[in-house]
């Protein structure tokens, strides 16, 4: 099975996007300026902002907090014969690539370019496109992720909201549910050494 999991509000609690955006602004003020032109150049796509944000955006993905049951369920997952794990986020690339080599059982990892906000439709489409003829399995956790969980025969919902669970049934074969438990990855987590 082809496993592709969500990142923001799924694998980590945050948005890469926004806490890309607000670090480089805190860091540098001053980018406030391009960062406005940049929104504005592309008709206010996020995807041309989320680009440029993340060209000046650095970070240590073990400061993270991470949804460890997901976690420790998608590597026991990757250690079976035939399937595949994957990061697909509206997230971008650069943030997606980096976090797929801190947990190294992620086969690879998608996120939006300077072109394509990947998300919601965008997503199922992209999915749909690069796993054509394969059992997919997709983990989100908020309305958004409805869009996708419509086109894919599995689903994996994290959240404790009974209204999100209850849609996502309706729409695709949900295999798990996950609260939203947050924790910072330790270094002498198992599989995590050595993965950096």
């Amino acid at each position: 099975m082809i496993y592709c999991i969500d990142l923001d509000g799924t694998l980590i609690p945050n948005d890469m996007s926004v806490t890309s955006f607000v670090s480089v602004i805190r860091k540098n003020p001053l980018m406030l300026f391009p960062a406005l032109c940049w929104f504005l150049r592309d008709g206010g796509r996020r995807a041309f902002l989320k680009y440029h944000i993340a060209q000046h955006y650095s970070f240590d993905p073990a400061a993270l907090c991470w949804n460890r049951d997901l976690l420790d369920f998608l590597r026991k997952e990757a250690e079976v014969p035939g399937n595949e794990i994957y990061i697909v986020s509206g997230s971008t690339d650069e943030i997606v690539r980096k976090i797929t080599a801190y947990h190294g059982f992620f086969k690879g990892g998608f996120g939006s370019t300077a072109r394509v906000n990947l998300v919601g439709k965008n997503k199922l489409a992209f999915i749909k496109d690069k796993f054509a003829g394969q059992e997919i399995c997709y983990a989100g956790n908020s309305r958004t992720d409805l869009r996708v969980w419509c086109g894919v025969p599995r689903g994996i919902v994290v959240s404790d909201s009974q209204q999100l669970i209850s849609e996502a049934r309706a729409l695709t074969g949900v295999l798990r549910v996950f609260p939203g438990s947050w924790q910072q990855t330790s270094p002498n987590s198992p599989g995590d050494a050595g993965q950096r």
